[in-house]
């Protein structure tokens, strides 16, 4: 007779919150606005799978987020110009760890005690002539770990980490692995990130001919809670350069491209192993130098009698996962 069995544990929790916000907007002209806004946020909390897990369930996160904020055009139109000042602060925020659970390491969720992310943001957009448009942005971040982490499996003050391969758990104890994390940078949170781009439209007898070129730079970011130089990645940067004709009509469209043209190396995403896979390390790289020398149709034409209308196609070829018209949309490296 088929038999089966199986062990569980039970686990209940509630989580509901109220949330508000509340806006202040100021518009002393038609072309600008000044606006202070208070809005907190929350997310529910949760169970680990993990069987035994040392931490079965998670508490909410809640955020309390201010800002004071400008958009303005200057220059009759020409000139816009947005910037914002801004504050989060983060409680019980939701982290995930590989711990120990009764049947071995499991993937868990956990709380550190807060965070805060504080900075600004500016970005301007000038159409300085008919044919000219230019535009920037720069972001600074000053995201860091607030209160210190205390690991549920140990009991011990600051996170235990297990893939530093200074310090092996074989021989040090996890007192003596563990970091304090009070003060320490958000993971993949650069603290400062700029962008400027330039574009021109010639208009000639077959069409137009637009040149873009954009110039984008970001700080380095870390990629683990610790204070660990090896999970430090450098700042990096990317120059993209595109020449675009389009038919007077609007139906065929051609490009030339080069994008990171000196061809700059930068790491997107990084993972770290313990000692049983040797401490290794992968890192996820930028896109290299890459380019086309080939003008291509993207748009044709074609009659339909029977239907008697005209129906556009667009073969499958892409430059940019970005939206076409974004004036970012070959500049800006995804970060």
């Amino acid at each position: 007779m088929p038999y089966s069995a199986s062990i569980y544990r039970e686990v209940e929790n509630e989580f509901d919150d109220i949330t508000w916000r509340v806006n202040v907007d100021y518009t002393p002209n038609d072309n600008e606005l000044w606006y202070l806004s208070a809005t907190t946020g929350y997310r529910a909390g949760g169970f680990n799978l993990g069987f035994f897990s040392a931490a079965p369930t998670y508490d909410p996160e809640d955020v309390l987020a201010l800002e004071l904020g400008y958009k303005g055009q200057h220059l009759d139109g020409t000139l816009q110009v947005n910037g914002s000042l801004y504050r989060y602060d983060y409680e019980n925020v939701h982290l995930q760890f590989v711990g120990q659970s009764a049947l071995g390491p499991s993937t868990s969720v956990r709380n550190h005690p807060g965070a805060i992310n504080q900075g600004l943001e500016l970005e301007v957009l000038w159409l300085a002539t008919n044919e000219l448009t230019l535009g920037g942005n720069y972001s600074y971040t000053d995201a860091t770990y607030d209160g210190e982490f205390v690991d549920v499996e140990t009991g011990a003050v600051g996170l235990v980490d297990n893939n530093n391969p200074f310090s092996p758990a074989t021989l040090y104890s996890a007192a003596e692995r563990s970091n304090r994390t009070d003060g320490n940078q958000l993971r993949r949170v650069p603290e400062e990130k700029w962008a400027l781009w330039g574009q021109y439209r010639l208009e000639i007898a077959q069409g137009t001919v637009d040149f873009l070129t954009s110039v984008a730079w970001t700080d380095e970011v870390r990629f683990d809670i610790t204070d660990s130089p090896l999970d430090l990645a450098d700042e990096w940067y990317r120059w993209d350069v595109r020449v675009t004709w389009t038919s007077t009509d609007n139906l065929m469209e051609a490009s030339l491209f080069v994008n990171n043209i000196t061809d700059e190396i930068g790491i997107r995403n990084m993972n770290a192993e313990g000692e049983p896979f040797n401490y290794l390390r992968t890192a996820t790289p930028t896109l290299p130098r890459m380019g086309t020398g080939i003008p291509v149709p993207l748009r044709r034409v074609l009659s339909s009698a029977s239907a008697n209308q005209q129906t556009r196609l667009r073969p499958g070829l892409s430059f940019s996962n970005r939206p076409k018209h974004h004036p970012l949309s070959q500049g800006a490296p995804d970060v």
